[in-house]
């Protein structure tokens, strides 16, 4: 190991990015300097160009009185498939805590919030570590969320603008060439089929989708009476989280919503458990909900 501190921090970079994250735990112990580089961003940036399957959680810390970022890895103190979160030395941002997200690339995108108009959206870097400002939207709405997916490599945003005429706004961003937001013909949403799927906050709880080709949101996908908390795609199925109803995945050829339901189990996350997120990792369905520590469930 000594001979591994008289190394320069690029030589050591360059052999830790090479070592499963699940590992970062116990070398961040060893030394201080070691620790240092495990959480510094040029680290999470080398590790970045590597293809891999991520998922980046932002938390608050009650203790600390702030938000951090974290990383799902593998936990290296068993051979079944759990999972433990690793800190990043990310930059921590209150105003992207309630934003819509999405991700294009190794970038990830905060479209609005309650904390900033929805015409503001802001964009984090993962390989270099830097968050930015991105072009503002058209339309400032004065709806803390909206509905958002990425077709293509695309970004759409659906939102529903208030006042004397009250109408739904579609814009479409385009990250890799114009980089400039453009018009096209309460909510979450995820790509599906190359259409954007959204569920509505409304009281009639409707979801719907905007389809491409005809450049217009169409109403399905009805459930009324309940609140969809969350929504994700996986391997082309649809799942959401409801208040009441749990966890449920989207059959488009019936039209229907159904639990998702298991041989041994059922699986709902009951009473408090409002502040539910999901995510696809490595072909599965990743879900965190909070309690006295971040709790996680993964379903294939």
């Amino acid at each position: 190991m000594s001979s591994l501190f008289s190394l320069p921090d690029d030589v050591v970079l360059n052999c830790l990015v090479r070592v499963p994250e699940r590992c970062y735990g116990n070398i961040s112990c060893v030394s201080k300097r070691l620790r240092s580089l495990v959480l510094s961003p040029e680290l999470h940036r080398l590790r970045s160009l590597l293809y891999k399957d991520s998922i980046y959680l932002y938390c608050f810390n009650k203790e600390r009185v702030s938000f951090q970022w974290f990383t799902l890895c593998r936990s290296e103190e068993t051979t079944t498939d759990q999972y433990q979160l690793v800190p990043l030395a990310l930059p921590s941002c209150k105003m992207i805590s309630s934003s819509s997200t999405v991700v294009v690339g190794s970038k990830i995108y905060f479209i609005g919030g309650y904390f900033t108009p929805l015409s503001v959206i802001r964009i984090l870097d993962t390989r270099s570590g830097k968050l930015t400002r991105g072009p503002s939207m058209n339309v400032a709405c004065t709806h803390e969320t909206a509905a958002v997916g990425v077709v293509d490599r695309n970004i759409y945003v659906i939102r529903r603008c208030f006042g004397e005429d009250e109408n739904q706004v579609v814009e479409v961003f385009d990250p890799d060439h114009s980089q400039t937001w453009e018009f096209a013909s309460e909510e979450i949403v995820q790509s599906l089929e190359k259409k954007v799927h959204a569920m509505d906050f409304g009281v009639d709880r409707i979801g719907g989708f905007y389809k491409l080709r005809e450049g217009r949101l169409r109403k399905t996908m009805e459930r009324k009476g309940d609140r969809p908390i969350c929504v994700c795609v996986v391997e082309s199925v649809l799942f959401a989280y409801f208040r009441t109803g749990g966890l449920m995945w989207f059959d488009t050829k019936l039209n229907a919503w159904t639990r998702l339901v298991t041989s041994d189990e059922v699986l709902t996350l009951e009473g408090e458990f409002c502040n539910v997120v999901m995510s696809k990792y490595d072909g599965k369905l990743a879900v965190f909900w909070p309690g006295y520590e971040i709790i996680g469930y993964m379903k294939e």
